[in-house]
């Protein structure tokens, strides 16, 4: 008899226990991501949102009575119970979440800066820690020690290679730096850059300054070859290069023409003030743009003006290139 009293003492325990924690299993489970910065209240308000549980409270005074409400990480979660606070408690407690990854598009042209808001946006990256190591001597300096065509550099701009990345969620800024400085050298070698360089007209980091500058002047890929070869006559003259776009680096602007008092700016960027390069890249270029200066076209022109089309007319003279800019202003004015 005393048997069939506990017999029935458990079934009712038991029946009592589902009653408050109904216990039903999926093969399929549920994916729960929880993100940088995000609580376990975020956490319970997803698994509520999801059926995984009831009560986001009872779930919520299991993690605190175990002691666990405070090391929940961030990650993606996978849950096969349903409507069962005990056992969604016990799923979150017993496994390592799988990391987040989040895809990030850096296209030609970007600045660091630029780079540095599009993380923010997209993960949450401290914009001034990431700007502070982009010049960051002793960063740059062991990053040098893997790259040695970086020995000197002060700067990570023109380095930071355009491409789609995955970055784990949460990776820190020197970790994005040093993917996308490995990225430039990784597709460096891949193109055979070294041999380019051999013959080429400037040097590897000179290369990688007038890069950038052609980068936001060409718009058609087959022009940038000969854009790069007016850069190169003008420094062979000894002539400032007159690059608009050094200008729109120091004011943070993009519009295309440029004030009279811009050109008055004293910054070593500046290439109306000042002869040869700026001291940096101005931008992050395509291995492409790379390549035509390591390679420009042979040509006699020292000036270029924007048709208005994408495309650009260019002049062996100052005669001849004013020309060229009353033609298109008379142009515009027919159309």
């Amino acid at each position: 008899m005393r048997l069939l009293y506990l017999i029935a003492y458990g079934a009712l325990s038991v029946a009592l226990i589902n009653s408050i924690f109904p216990l039903y299993v999926s093969r399929h489970a549920v994916k729960i991501s929880l993100h940088k910065g995000e609580t376990p209240i975020h956490l319970a308000r997803k698994l509520r949102d999801s059926s995984v549980i009831r009560f986001e409270k009872v779930y919520l005074g299991l993690l605190r009575i175990a002691g666990r409400d405070r090391d929940i990480l961030p990650g993606k979660y996978s849950f096969h119970t349903r409507g069962n606070e005990l056992f969604a408690f016990w799923e979150t407690i017993t496994q390592t979440p799988e990391p987040i990854y989040v895809e990030i598009t850096v296209i030609p042209g970007l600045r660091a800066r630029d780079i540095a808001r599009l993380l923010y946006e997209r993960m949450g990256i401290d914009t001034l820690g990431f700007m502070e190591l982009v010049s960051d001597t002793d960063f740059i300096g062991n990053l040098a020690m893997e790259f040695p065509l970086m020995a000197g550099v002060k700067s990570l701009e023109g380095f930071l290679y355009p491409d789609t990345y995955r970055f784990e969620e949460g990776s820190g800024e020197a970790a994005v730096l040093y993917a996308m400085v490995k990225n430039f050298f990784e597709q460096w070698q891949k193109a055979g850059m070294d041999t380019l360089l051999d013959g080429a007209p400037l040097g590897f980091y000179e290369s990688l300054i007038l890069a950038s500058i052609v980068e936001k002047e060409a718009v058609s890929p087959d022009e940038k070859p000969i854009i790069a070869s007016v850069f190169i006559n003008r420094l062979r003259r000894r002539m400032p290069l007159q690059a608009n776009p050094t200008i729109w680096y120091i004011t943070g602007r993009s519009a295309y023409w440029l004030k009279k008092s811009d050109l008055k700016i004293d910054s070593p960027y500046n290439t109306y003030l000042h002869p040869g390069l700026p001291p940096t890249p101005i931008c992050n270029p395509a291995m492409s743009t790379i390549r035509a200066v390591l390679r420009p076209a042979e040509t006699p022109y020292l000036y270029f003006v924007a048709d208005g089309r994408g495309r650009h007319i260019f002049a062996r003279t100052y005669r001849e290139h004013l020309g060229n800019i009353w033609r298109l202003k008379n142009r515009r004015q027919r159309d």
